[in-house]
């Protein structure tokens, strides 16, 4: 009867010793698992950082490539100030050229009326003379 205690007595041993390593390996895998689920969170937290800063990347960089377009087309063009001061100059070349068109009709009229004059004569002249070519005229 005692060695059949004693079996009872070990097997019982035996058993809260599997139990107790049981619950150690349990609570170890509940811990494994609470830590994997945080290095998830944690690397789904770092994906989507990520995925934001690439966004932020892009846009940036969408950004620096239309600068760089318009700066260029800036640069291309000509200075305000270069611009307004050749826009003045002109304006002056063409007040200069609208005077000296008009000093020129002015000039010209009178001999415009004096060739007109003679041309008239002329002509006259001519008509005179073509009309006599058959006949005899004495003017």
């Amino acid at each position: 009867m005692l060695l059949q205690l004693s079996q009872c007595e070990l097997a019982s041993e035996k058993f809260l010793l599997g139990s107790n390593t049981s619950d150690a390996e349990l609570k170890s895998y509940e811990e494994l698992n609470d830590s994997i689920k945080d290095r998830l969170e944690t690397a789904k937290k770092e994906i989507e950082d990520a995925k934001e800063a690439l966004r932020a990347a892009k846009e940036v960089r969408k950004n620096r490539v239309q600068y760089n377009v318009l700066a260029k087309v800036i640069k291309e063009q000509p200075d305000r100030k270069e611009t307004l001061s050749k826009l003045d100059e002109i304006k002056s070349d063409l007040s200069d050229l609208e005077v000296c068109n008009l000093d020129t009709q002015i000039k010209s009229t009178p001999v415009l009326n004096n060739v007109s004059l003679i041309y008239r004569e002329n002509v006259k002249n001519l008509r005179t003379n073509w009309k006599c070519a058959g006949r005899d005229c004495t003017s």
